[in-house]
């Protein structure tokens, strides 16, 4: 129980101190790298979004080991590589 609780405050905790800036960094950077396109902010934002999670998830994995904390955030990875297959779909 006590794991739990310690996970979800450095999870959110990291994601909120740090992932403010990085996702708004990533989204700015992929957005002008993108060519124009009205879903360039949304595909951005998903991958900023996740980026930003999966980083805080690895931080908050950290005090129940390495190879756990390294699972999890191959685990937040994973998903991610739908969201170009989305947007190729979506077009």
């Amino acid at each position: 129980m006590m794991e739990g609780l310690l996970f979800g405050i450095i999870d959110n905790g990291v994601l909120i101190l740090t992932g403010f800036y990085s996702a708004i960094s990533i989204e700015g950077y992929l957005t002008k790298k993108l060519k124009h396109n009205k879903h360039n902010g949304l595909f951005a934002g998903l991958i900023g979004g996740s980026l930003g999670n999966a980083l805080s998830d690895l931080v908050a994995g950290l005090p129940m080991g390495l190879s756990f904390s390294f699972w999890v955030f191959v685990g937040c990875l994973i998903p991610m590589l739908i969201i170009p297959i989305m947007f190729k779909i979506k077009r």
